[in-house]
């Protein structure tokens, strides 16, 4: 099947169908640029020259889908700020911040704000409510784009609901659909249409969505060929098949690493369905370990330094020095982040590819060494 796919990447490619701008200049991850395509889109003072047609259509997608939801706005006179500050976060993380994406009138705003490998702040997402709540007496949604349109994590939730105070949405179904009915507005525009829809190609190409018809033919064609297998694959489904692939090639490679760096290499509750990880550590590290860490299936995949035995007197202090980790906190007192490759994030069918290659083991190494590397260059205690 590793064959097939690369066989039809390969015809795409020759055909031209795989040239994207945004990938092209290698901008696909970074949430500034999606957040500045999608406030652009939504302005009604866009270079897009379409007023507040997009806007319309954003609002009036949001709320057939949101059925509590009856919010509306002037959207002919609406304003939108992307990166819009509103404050230093104080010592409590109750205020402060800056927004992604505002879009305000005169008493309303909606508030967006956009996840895509970014970890949660602490009381991140009641802030923003409380802020949008005691700014705009008009009234206020703020909403959590994400991938998938998972729920913010209970740390930046801090007791709010989601539907309540704020709505998740996903790239995956609501952005996608709004780009779809704004391609439909521009047909007399080529350069805008093309554009969107270069954008919604890189959206599905963060979906896991890209695959074509022909395509999913041909690899039911190539599985009706190895019917038991296919059975079986669907009868035990997909989590048994990664849990394998995970033990066979991934732990594999894991375990030679550590053993060629003088590391000791862990796992916890792996053959369970939630609060499960892997770590690193080296001998002299009594009680904290460098972690790849899941704990619910919803929220991802992240890494970091935090314990894998209980901690006594020698309990980290909060630590800023890792630049590529952030928001430390007591149980990960360096900071943490998401893997910046979807696959790897939220484990699918086709991380199983890159578990089998070795991809994924590269991927866990290098975090594993930039993170060793900091440690010793910032000369960071390790109990």
């Amino acid at each position: 099947m590793e064959l097939l796919q690369r066989q039809h990447h390969e015809e795409m490619r020759c055909r031209g169908e795989l040239y994207n701008t945004f990938h092209v200049l290698g901008v696909e991850m970074e949430e500034k640029i999606h957040s500045a395509m999608i406030s652009d889109l939504l302005n009604p003072n866009g270079e897009h020259g379409c007023g507040d047609v997009f806007l319309k259509l954003f609002l009036l997608g949001f709320r057939s889908r949101k059925s509590r939801c009856e919010f509306l706005m002037d959207t002919e006179n609406a304003r939108v700020w992307k990166e819009y500050p509103i404050g230093y976060i104080d010592d409590d993380c109750e205020s402060g911040g800056r927004l992604d994406i505002l879009i305000e009138t005169s008493d309303k705003a909606i508030v967006i704000e956009n996840k895509i490998y970014a970890s949660d702040q602490p009381k991140q997402i009641s802030r923003y409510c409380r802020f949008a709540k005691k700014r705009f007496k008009g009234g206020s949604i703020v909403i959590y784009l994400t991938l998938d349109g998972h729920n913010a994590s209970s740390e930046s939730e801090n007791g709010r609901k989601a539907g309540v105070d704020y709505y998740p949405i996903s790239y995956a179904k609501d952005i996608l659909e709004w780009l779809k009915q704004c391609t439909s507005e521009c047909t007399y525009k080529p350069r805008l249409r093309e554009t969107i829809a270069q954008y919604m190609d890189l959206v599905k190409q963060l979906t896991q969505q890209n695959m074509d018809k022909d395509y999913i033919e041909q690899l039911n064609e190539t599985l009706s060929h190895y019917p038991e297998a296919a059975a079986s694959i669907l009868d035990n489904g997909l989590e048994s098949l990664i849990r394998h692939c995970f033990e066979r090639y991934l732990v594999r490679d894991l375990e030679t690493y550590a053993q060629n760096s003088g590391l000791i290499f862990g796992q916890e509750n792996m053959d369970k369905d939630s609060y499960k990880g892997f770590y690193f550590h080296r001998p002299e590290w009594k009680y904290y370990a460098i972690w790849m860490y899941m704990e619910t299936p919803a929220n991802g995949f992240y890494y970091g330094v935090s314990s894998y035995n209980e901690v006594k007197n020698d309990k980290m202090d909060l630590c800023n020095e890792v630049s590529f980790l952030s928001c430390p906190r007591e149980a990960w007192p360096l900071g943490s982040a998401y893997p910046n490759i979807y696959q790897y994030k939220y484990w699918h069918g086709k991380t199983i590819i890159d578990m089998i290659n070795g991809k994924f083991a590269e991927y866990i190494i290098e975090k594993v060494n930039m993170i060793l590397t900091e440690i010793d260059t910032q000369k960071i205690a390790i109990p």
